[in-house]
């Protein structure tokens, strides 16, 4: 299995706007004056087209995003674990060589909830922190609390955990950063994790140069999505070929987009298994995997940890282009009519927290049915 578990939430954001020259921080870096799809600068000055770069993450509500190391996506034994803590940070850690072997050679089917929540929790609680690119806040902290933003006091806390820590300057009232850490502490590291972190260290000065930064946009916007689902072909995980034919029979069908790479998308995974079994008759949920063409096991993984019963599709080229194309990050979900036409609000990531997403979702639902006037 290539990732057991891997926290990411978001891939380049889709309806961005071409940004023209960059303009300087006050300690020199270069920054774009609006978030891009087309051609970025990053800190070093560089100018990048983006729809031609590989391994690109950029995130227009963090206000930042980077290139990421090429040598990142060949490490083996160990795992590099990536998380979106969002409006604020991306943290990047190692999972080591002994961890990923454990986590492996469960039987999660065997053991309750409890236990491998303990075993995850064991686990992360001795993941090496290598590095972290968060923006802090810098105007009143009431505001801060609100939007929660971090403020320069966390980010006080946050940096206690790395020896290194640059400043890549200030936007509006958001100074950036990057801290991190090159050398191992002490534990039970294989020799194959101490040659995997000396690996990613070396990445740092290239991972440096290759930041982009751009004004956040925390403000939580209206999405709007052009596509629909009027007419496409795929199979679903079990490669049964799929059509529009699927929505004919119902008024609103709720279709949950995700990929095997968002932590968020597969934390909230039981819940849509919850939320399916309540639906009334009118009513069905699937789910479109962005990323099950090239990860079919791990999407299995998922979806079979997770009890899903509902329909999941393969994103294909054909979902590309008349849906995958506009999502803006994952998780999304869209609700479509009988005829695969969106009739309401796009939402961009679960509608609440943990243990209340079936209720967010419901809300959503009826929200649906009236604007299609059912």
């Amino acid at each position: 299995m290539k990732k057991l578990i891997v926290l990411l939430m978001v891939g380049i954001l889709a309806m961005g706007s071409i940004v023209g020259c960059a303009k300087k921080t006050s300690n020199g870096s270069a920054y774009n004056k609006e978030f891009s799809t087309e051609m970025m600068t990053t800190v070093a000055g560089e100018e990048i087209n983006i729809k031609d770069t590989e391994n690109i993450f950029a995130d227009k509500v963090l206000g930042f995003g980077f290139i990421k190391p090429a040598i990142w996506e060949s490490i083996s034994g160990g795992m590099i674990d990536q998380m979106v803590e969002l409006p604020n940070a991306y943290n990047i850690s190692y999972i080591s060589e002994t961890a990923i072997e454990r986590m492996q050679n469960i039987d999660y089917s065997k053991i309750s909830e409890e236990e491998a929540m303990a075993i995850l929790e064991e686990v992360y609680s001795r993941e090496f922190k290598f590095m972290c690119v968060y923006k802090v806040y810098e105007g009143s902290p009431d505001e801060a609390g609100a939007g929660g933003l971090l403020t320069p006091e966390g980010a006080e806390e946050l940096q206690k955990a790395y020896s290194n820590t640059v400043s890549f300057g200030t936007i509006d009232k958001d100074t950036y950063y990057l801290s991190y850490n090159t050398e191992l502490p002490p534990g039970d590291w294989t020799e194959k994790d101490k040659e995997n972190i000396n690996a990613l260290a070396e990445t740092v000065d290239e991972f440096r140069k290759n930041i982009i930064l751009f004004p956040a946009n925390v403000e939580q916007e209206e999405e709007n999505l052009n596509g629909d689902l009027n007419k496409f072909t795929t199979t679903d995980m079990s490669g049964n070929q799929i059509t529009e034919e699927l929505l004919k029979d119902y008024d609103i069908t709720m279709v949950n987009i995700w990929t095997t790479w968002c932590g968020y998308c597969v934390e909230e995974m039981p819940e849509l298994e919850e939320l399916y079994q309540t639906l009334p008759e009118n009513v069905n949920m699937i789910t479109i995997c962005a990323d099950a063409a090239d990860e079919t096991e791990l999407a299995n993984e998922i979806l079979k940890q997770s009890n899903a019963s509902f329909t999941t599709l393969v994103g294909n080229e054909e979902l590309e282009k008349c849906l995958l194309s506009q999502v803006a990050g994952f998780p999304t979900t869209v609700f479509v009519d009988s005829e695969g036409n969106v009739v309401s609000d796009v939402q961009v990531g679960a509608p609440a927290g943990k243990g209340e997403i079936v209720e967010g979702y419901t809300n959503l639902i009826h929200n649906a049915l009236s604007a299609s006037g059912k």
